[in-house]
């Protein structure tokens, strides 16, 4: 079934990212944002959308954190 395909690319997705994690809860965020590009690929059946919303998706968590650690 699709939600098992889902489930299964986002548990391999939140894996790969898991040496970026600082804090356990970001292994939700992790989770959510794998669903999120899983569901845009099956959507509009095509990467790019996908690859924007991750890009988008880390250059938010970059930003957040130069503001965050940086700056002050």
């Amino acid at each position: 079934s699709i939600w098992a395909s889902i489930l299964f690319s986002t548990l391999i997705f939140t894996l790969v990212h898991t040496h970026y994690l600082r804090f356990p809860f970001q292994l939700g965020i992790v989770f959510l944002i794998g669903v999120i590009t899983a569901l845009l690929l099956e959507r509009t059946h095509s990467l790019n959308s996908s690859i924007a919303f991750h890009f988008g998706a880390n250059a938010t968590t970059i930003s957040a954190y130069y503001l965050t650690y940086i700056t002050h």
